[in-house]
């Protein structure tokens, strides 16, 4: 717990910049804006802190960046995150999509911290915004289990949510 709050302390030092979070450190140098996978693992190494120490605070700071990934990554329109947040160097096209790679696709990970969060806070917003990012793909999910198993443990964690409160009721 000691190592992960200090990791967690590291980035808030080097990589923080105000509702900005950088992707690189080196040398002194912070740079490059992050995507939307520094954001949603950021988002959730400070849930598993707060997990496991309980204090607030790490869960304050998770809801404040879950509105900045909002704020800047949603597409309001089809659902799910963009690649790059707003104000990120102009591209020709903002992409956003479900596949996993040699990490966890951005959109699954973006859709589990936020059904999380919102299990968590009992904060709608967070879980309609998971729901949202599930259902705008939710074609490749069922077309290509195998690539979007980050978006699938989304989907998985909601279902358990929702077995959860109708079991509480």
């Amino acid at each position: 717990i000691e190592a992960a709050q200090s990791a967690a302390d590291a980035v808030r030092s080097h990589l923080v910049h105000g509702d900005r979070l950088l992707r690189s450190y080196r040398e002194g140098s912070a740079h490059v804006d992050g995507f939307l996978e520094d954001y949603a693992g950021w988002i959730d190494a400070l849930l598993e802190i707060h997990r496991a120490t309980g204090e607030a605070d790490w869960l304050t700071e998770a809801r404040s960046w879950a509105d900045v990934l909002l704020a800047q990554f949603e597409d309001r329109e089809a659902g799910g995150f963009f690649f790059t947040c707003d104000h990120h160097a102009r591209l020709t096209a903002r992409n956003r999509g479900p596949f996993d790679a040699a990490t966890p696709a951005g959109n699954g990970m973006a859709a589990r911290v936020l059904v999380e969060l919102g299990a968590v806070t009992g904060e709608e917003r967070y879980t309609l915004a998971g729901d949202r990012t599930i259902v705008a793909f939710g074609g490749a999910m069922d077309r290509h289990p195998r690539g979007t198993e980050s978006l699938l443990l989304a989907y998985h964690r909601r279902l358990q949510s929702e077995r959860s409160r109708s079991t509480e009721a």
